[in-house]
């Protein structure tokens, strides 16, 4: 797993000659984006901003941006996250949150 916090659009095309299987990214480079860039042959993992509604948002802000991260990745060859990682002091119920958006994706709920 590729992990970068920076701007990796200059370098989104090479990544997958790297060995790595999954790409987490700056989530100000859209699913579309990183997934044209790198050809669809990494995983990626993310794209939920991780301050803003991460850590400062509400649960019901954290799921309306993890079902807009689903709707342009189509559920397809993306593992759901916090771009770049999850931040410090976010908090728990905002992870829920990210788990429910997945659950009704998936028709779970």
């Amino acid at each position: 797993m590729y992990h970068n916090d920076a701007n990796a659009r200059p370098c989104l095309q090479d990544l997958p000659e790297t060995g790595f299987d999954v790409l987490n990214w700056n989530h100000k480079i859209g699913v579309r984006e990183a997934r044209e860039k790198t050809g669809g042959r990494m995983t990626l993992m993310g794209n939920v901003a991780p301050l803003d509604p991460g850590v400062r948002g509400t649960p019901e802000e954290v799921q309306a941006a993890a079902e807009a991260v689903l709707q342009e990745s189509g559920g397809e060859g993306l593992i759901l996250s916090v771009g770049g990682g999850i931040s410090m002091g976010m908090p728990g119920e905002n992870i829920v949150a990210m788990v429910k958006a997945l659950r009704r994706w998936r028709g779970e709920e």
